[in-house]
């Protein structure tokens, strides 16, 4: 602050203030030193939770934005940036929010404790406090939200924080959330992938009502909703809150695989049990369901709630409604059929009446959120349902079946062991595999999104004798067959980019496809699907292939699986091919995987006709 001489004589209170704020300085310039000197003496720049704060792997800070140092060197020095946050205590020259006492309250609380500091300046922080108050944070809960059925972004689910107040409701808790600052809703797919994995975007921390991530995940996304709620004790919370407030103003580079929205939950919930050591059971990536598989074996978890999304929802009617209701549904949802007319109908009884004034109201708003319907005819639809509703009386409750948790799902990394055999030629070979991550349709869906596949850098190495091959390697696969319903109508695509051995001509060839179509459901969670296929390769006289796949998969239980699939192939040289893959699972536990395996593959010389066994193991 700068004052000029003149100004003394027209406004004496800044004077005094001056002489005020000098006053204080000097009182103070003595107490950072010695401060500074115990905090050396202790070493406390290697203190785990300042590091914590700071959220330094090592020396250097994952923190990008430069606001969040008090030190020029703080971002790779703890202990530049420890003495600097003394110094600026007590040296500070404002007495309002921008105080450091305000802007770092985990930090200064900390440091209180450990060097008993006394004589701290006395600010009013009006909006921290205020704050603080809003939140009146008690408990804490881990909430994922499961995969969006066809987003690829969207397939590892996603993680972020509820801070429960005393209010009852849990919708008006607080949602703390980590993501990239970007709109994937507007950019190009590829690109957000491509950014995402590279580190092109700033992630940050945000504040928002728990509602509003409901809405977001469970009604517009479809998301089914785990809610882990925490044994942290309220201090632990508190904790917690005060380091989300020294973050609210920072960003860090957001990378997809590891850097992302769930481990940076990691960091807050460490700082608020600094016992725990959560990202120590991370090494190459963080996904979603893998942090739940931390928290649980960190002991941090006290319960579990779930939270049916509308598409799940939605299903259980499907099942409890007759086939006949169903168009009626669809009809009163929409407003083409008038409430009245079922009201009045003496062919429908008053339960099943229920059951379809009930279901049009979940599908009308529904209807809206996928803004097939304008507001005020969803007001108006809405309104005379609930209506004729009232007029049925109390019914029985929908009956939500609560599916498997997603901490009874297999683990991510993958390694393979497998014999197979060519009954073409008898000749024996061995396969050694390595996945790293996550999932393909052939695995165990318990805890996973059925129909739901996303591989990245999966690799095979064929062993024949004494000669060691590459089989095949997957840089990226996706997968989404999602079945038709009564009420839903989605496409199920699949895309593939990798090299392989399933050319005419048996080489090592890169190959890319792209297959969009349809899947059905039948006796119960079976399910069939039909792809037109379209194939790129990097190869001699053949650059592309049209064709068409189509394949079955069927559940016996939670224990067993069998996955067929048959494709056939028309190269622009006028070749044909086809090929056929069938594998049968058997999960005796939860990550372990025993496949027998049979494939056909059509070449130029001599067809290839392998059966074989695999052990697959998940950790």
């Amino acid at each position: 602050m700068i004052f000029h001489l003149c100004s003394f004589k027209a406004y004496p209170i800044k004077k005094h203030f001056l002489f005020f704020l000098i006053f204080i300085n000097f009182l103070f310039a003595d107490n950072f030193q010695i401060y500074q000197k115990k905090a050396i003496g202790q070493e406390l720049w290697k203190d785990k939770y300042w590091k914590l704060l700071l959220h330094a792997n090592g020396n250097k800070s994952e923190i990008d934005s430069e606001n969040f140092f008090l030190s020029k060197n703080g971002k790779i020095s703890p202990k530049d940036e420890l003495l600097a946050t003394i110094k600026e205590l007590y040296n500070q020259d404002v007495l309002n929010d921008d105080a450091v006492i305000c802007r770092f309250p985990a930090r200064i609380k900390w440091l209180k404790e450990k060097l008993e500091l006394k004589d701290l300046p006395k600010t009013k922080c009006k909006k921290y406090t205020q704050w603080i108050k809003e939140m009146d944070a008690t408990t804490a809960s881990l909430i994922f939200s499961s995969a969006h059925i066809n987003s690829p972004a969207s397939m590892f689910g996603h993680t972020f924080i509820r801070i429960d107040s005393s209010y009852k409701s849990r919708l008006l808790s607080h949602a703390i959330n980590y993501a990239a600052s970007a709109n994937q809703d507007t950019e190009n797919g590829f690109i957000f992938a491509i950014k995402g994995l590279l580190g092109g975007y700033y992630g940050r921390y945000s504040l928002l009502p728990y509602y509003d991530k409901l809405k977001e995940y469970r009604d517009t996304e479809q998301r089914d909703i785990w809610e882990y709620n925490l044994n942290l004790s309220k201090n632990e919370v508190a904790r917690m809150v005060d380091h989300i407030w020294e973050l609210s103003e920072t960003y860090s580079n957001y990378y997809f695989f590891d850097e992302n929205c769930s481990y940076n939950m990691l960091w807050l919930l460490e700082v608020a049990r600094p016992s725990v050591n959560l990202r120590d059971y991370f090494i190459y990536q963080v996904s979603p369901p893998e942090t739940i598989f931390a928290i649980e074996k960190e002991h941090l978890v006290k319960d579990k709630t779930y939270r049916a999304s509308k598409r799940t929802t939605l299903l259980a009617y499907e099942k409890s409604l007759k086939d006949s209701h169903i168009k009626i549904v669809e009809g009163l949802s929409l407003g083409e059929i008038k409430s009245d007319e079922i009201l009045n109908n003496n062919r429908i009884d008053k339960k099943d009446k229920q059951l379809i004034f009930d279901a049009s109201l979940e599908l009308s708003e529904y209807n809206y959120i996928q803004r097939k319907l304008k507001k005020e005819n969803y007001l108006k639809i809405f309104h005379n349902l609930s209506k004729s509703r009232a007029l049925l009386g109390k019914g029985e409750k929908l009956k939500l079946k609560t599916p498997d948790n997603p901490d009874q799902g297999h683990r991510q990394l993958k390694i393979s062991v497998g014999s197979n055999v060519n009954t073409q030629n008898g000749n024996n070979y061995y396969t050694l595999g390595l996945r790293p991550t996550y999932h393909d349709i052939t695995n165990n869906d318990v805890g996973f999104l059925k129909g739901t596949q996303i591989e990245f850098f999966d690799s095979q190495i064929k062993v024949e004798d004494t000669n060691f091959k590459i089989d095949y390697f997957k840089l990226l696969t996706i997968s989404s067959i999602a079945p038709q319903t009564k009420f839903f109508n989605p496409l199920s695509w699949m895309t593939s980019w990798q090299f392989d051995r399933e050319g005419k001509d048996d080489k090592l060839d890169f190959n890319g496809r792209v297959s969009v179509g349809s899947a059905w459901k039948f006796m119960e969670d079976n399910y069939t699907y039909t792809m037109a296929d379209l194939f790129i390769y990097d190869k001699g006289d053949t650059h592309s292939s049209l064709g068409f796949t189509a394949g079955a998969v069927l559940y016996e239980g939670k224990k067993y699986k069998t996955n067929i699939e048959l494709t056939y192939k028309y190269f622009d040289n006028k070749e044909s091919q086809s090929l056929v893959h069938l594998t049968q699972s058997y999960f005796p536990k939860q990550n372990i995987d025993l496949k027998f395996k049979y494939k056909y593959i059509e070449k130029f010389y001599t067809d290839q006709s392998v059966i074989g066994l695999e052990f697959n193991y998940f950790f």
